[in-house]
This record gives C-alpha cells, sequence and structure tokens, in this order.
C-alpha cells in the first residue's frame, strides 16, 4: 500500500532522524508483479547535512538506474565542504536560508523551492517531528492518511506525532489491507 501511494507523488519527503534510523529508499519497487514503478523524487531534510555517505539514498540509484538521486534541503549553517562531497556521490542539495529559531528550513520556503522544482504532490513520510511541523503549519497538508498496522513501532524516548489537539476529522475512507487498516481524510482547518 505504502509504495503505491508513493508511486502516486512526484516526491516524498522524510526528515534526518528517518534517514539515520530506518536508512530508506523511499522508492516505489515494491508493486504488484507486472506494475512498473514510478519512483517519486527523493527529498531529506537535514539542516547541518549530517546524511550517511553510505546511505541507501545514495547508493540504491548505482544499482538501480530507476530509483533517482535524493535532493536534500539544508540550512545556512550547514558545512560547505559536507554539501560538496554530497554533491559529487550524486545527490542534490538545496540550500535554504529562511531558517527558524532552531536553524530548521522554514517548510514553506521548503515547499515553494520543491513547487519551483516541479513538485506538485509531496507525500511527507516521516519522522514524527517532521509529521507534527507539517500539520501545525499553515495551509501545507490538505489529505491526511493514517496507517494502522498490528506492530509496535518506535522507542520510549520517541517523539510524539502531535503535540496539540486535533480537530476532528471525517473519513473519507477507509479500508482494509491485509493486516493493515488505512483511513484517509481531509483536514477541516489548520491546526496550531
Amino acid at each position: 500500500m505504502t509504495h503505491r501511494m508513493r508511486a502516486t507523488h512526484d516526491a516524498i519527503l522524510v526528515g534526518i532522524g528517518t534517514v539515520l534510523c530506518d536508512n530508506p529508499q523511499l522508492s516505489a519497487r515494491l508493486l504488484p508483479t507486472g506494475e512498473l514503478p514510478c519512483h517519486p523524487q527523493p527529498v531529506v531534510l537535514d539542516p547541518m547535512l549530517r546524511t550517511p555517505v553510505d546511505a541507501r539514498l545514495l547508493t540504491g540509484p548505482k544499482d538501480d538506474a530507476g530509483l533517482k538521486m535524493p535532493w536534500i534541503v539544508a540550512g545556512p549553517n550547514a558545512d560547505p565542504g559536507r554539501r560538496r562531497l554530497l554533491e559529487q556521490l550524486g545527490a542534490t542539495v538545496i540550500m535554504v536560508n529562511d531558517v527558524d529559531d532552531e536553524g530548521r528550513p522554514r517548510l514553506d520556503k521548503v515547499v515553494g523551492e520543491l513547487e519551483r522544482r516541479g513538485v506538485r504532490t509531496l507525500m511527507v513520510e516521516g519522522g514524527a517531528q517532521i509529521i507534527r511541523a507539517f500539520l501545525r503549519s499553515e495551509r501545507m497538508v490538505h489529505k491526511l492518511i493514517i496507517t494502522i498496522a498490528p506492530v509496535y513501532i518506535g522507542s520510549a524516548e520517541g517523539v510524539p506525532a502531535v503535540d496539540t489537539v486535533l480537530p476532528h476529522i471525517r473519513p473519507l475512507a477507509y479500508e482494509q489491507f491485509g493486516c493493515d487498516v488505512v483511513m484517509v481524510a481531509d483536514l477541516p482547518k489548520v491546526i496550531n
């Protein structure tokens, strides 16, 4: 299910925490036999350019020409030498100089830059801090897709996805896929 959703978006975005913990490829490679994947553009919010040089996002496209090299969004305090290294490995480093109090690029500026590069549909896959930031941002989340799976993820030290009260949402649809339940809903208003 996740790979099919990925294939319907121009880009898929995660934070550096997800890259460091999960080492994802952010591809649509697990589609049923016969369906050709349309891989989204992987995007990593990585203000200080901590993406490992051996991350699957950087090594995977060398093994599979259908995969795309990542766009890595950095802030103004990122190490220029690290930027050159990641670019030599094939990544595109996008500098966003408008940052919040913690040095993270402002999401509206990030989304604007992605739009400028042709991204019209963006799937924000995680982690928790990125999801929370997007949910709290003004008018950037139009649809919420929640997958409930019978597995434990994270740890006791994890970050709650949302630290504020969410409005009631009305599901547009929900369906069971194997052991997973997927709910799709429009967000009624901005969450602060």
